[in-house]
């Protein structure tokens, strides 16, 4: 454990304060220590993965931050259904990687969430989507430590309680779960979902996951995971949604202005 620990490196955006308590842990004897430890001090304590989707304040952060190390991936095929395998992977682990390993092996399911950046343990989470698909779509439970008495816990799909990026974790009952693996069923045979037309223009095949033809890959620069969500209609009838992006532009913020040289 660490003291006094700039964020700014470990945030995608490179900015953020001075946490009072720093720690990455890499198994659950590790998560269960901090636990006890910001008990004994009464302390707050962060939970941070890839921190991709966090903006932190300046300043100094008067809690233990807790950068979640928790790895290894399972490729259980013996699963008792022969059409698909179970993975479990520790939170620590990279999504997109993840996500890259599962297409390489020709497994069906997550492929259009590819290019989401952040950590396996904050995808349930947010329950992370893209292209069509949620993560709540091949989530088969997750397993967390209940930061409240140090006990693991393993919640089923229906029990993280998933909405539009939405899940029991943000919400007031779910915030002491601490997630340590996520299991994902994978289909062994599938088609691609390609409900997106965009995703159909540049759609490249099963070799390189479903990431836009020309775009940045994840890690290229200080990207984040987005901070928009489509808005419900307003001042029209219809069951579909307007977007983040239309009402930005609304109110004149959208495109942002680029500096001289900068590719539109």
């Amino acid at each position: 454990m660490r003291e006094h620990v700039s964020l700014k490196k470990l945030t995608t955006l490179k900015i953020g304060g001075i946490a009072r308590y720093f720690v990455s842990v890499g198994s659950i004897e590790d998560l269960r220590e901090a636990v006890l430890f910001v008990r004994k001090k009464k302390l707050p304590l962060v939970v941070l993965g890839g921190g991709s989707n966090v903006l932190v304040t300046d300043g100094e952060i008067d809690a233990l931050v807790v950068k979640i190390e928790i790895k290894d991936v399972l490729w259980r095929a013996n699963n008792g259904r022969a059409d698909s395998v179970l993975v479990i992977s520790g939170a620590g682990e990279n999504w997109d990687a993840l996500v890259a390993s599962a297409v390489k092996k020709r497994l069906w399911g997550i492929e259009n969430l590819s290019g989401i950046p952040g950590t396996v343990g904050a995808a349930p989470v947010q329950n992370i989507g893209a292209y069509g698909a949620e993560l709540k779509d091949t989530l088969e439970w997750v397993e967390v430590l209940d930061a409240k008495n140090g006990k693991l816990r393993t919640l089923s799909n229906k029990e993280c309680g998933f909405g539009y990026r939405d899940s029991v974790f943000k919400r007031p009952g779910g915030k002491r779960f601490i997630v340590i693996r996520v299991a994902l069923r994978l289909k062994r045979r599938g088609v691609p979902n390609l409900e997106y037309k965009d995703l159909k223009s540049y759609f490249y095949g099963a070799t390189d996951s479903f990431f836009p033809k020309g775009g940045t890959r994840v890690g290229e620069g200080g990207e984040s995971s987005s901070f928009l969500k489509a808005c419900p209609p307003i001042g029209r009838r219809g069951d579909g949604k307007s977007s983040s992006r239309r009402i930005s532009k609304s109110l004149g913020l959208w495109p942002l202005p680029l500096e001289k040289g900068e590719n539109p």
